[in-house]
């Protein structure tokens, strides 16, 4: 098992057990901070799925808001199934933009969706990620920030 794997994993549990009043009552919220002016950041969206989840994707409306309250939306569509997330790491080892693992009766998605941010504003930004209801069985959807410098992942921010 890779760092990034286990990785993965740990950031899974901690999701889980931080969201996990959430249910599938969405929509789900995260706050990031990017403070740093002299860094850029990447934002990565986590979900946690049950493990016999049916969709290989799901549509994603993704809501941040600025520190001064200026809201920005996305629509998405969000890779999630663990089937074809696996096969494309296999085909592709060197893309580390995408990853899955599975854990017990779940499994766990990273994919990055922004790299090399550099925010119109630096402060807490709230972030809001929604599906349709169709999708109810999501456990968790979560944005999580890090911190880049020189272009490499650096620290992570909460």
């Amino acid at each position: 098992m890779t760092v990034k794997n286990l990785t993965i994993i740990f950031i899974s549990a901690l999701i889980a057990i931080s969201c996990r009043n959430s249910g599938t009552e969405g929509p789900f919220r995260s706050t990031i901070e990017m403070c740093d002016t002299s860094s850029a950041y990447s934002v990565s969206v986590y979900a946690l799925f049950p493990a016999d989840f049916p969709y290989a994707e799901i549509p994603l409306h993704i809501e941040a808001v600025s520190p001064c309250g200026i809201k920005y939306t996305e629509d998405i569509t969000f890779p999630c199934g663990y089937k074809s997330i696996s096969q494309y790491r296999k085909a592709h080892p060197e893309d580390d933009r995408i990853d899955v693992s599975r854990s017990g009766g779940t499994y766990a998605t990273v994919w990055l969706w922004r790299d090399n941010i550099r925010p119109s504003e630096y402060g807490k930004w709230e972030i809001t990620i929604g599906t349709d209801k169709k999708y109810g069985s999501v456990k968790t959807l979560k944005a999580v920030c890090l911190r880049k410098k020189d272009g490499k992942d650096n620290e992570r921010k909460r």
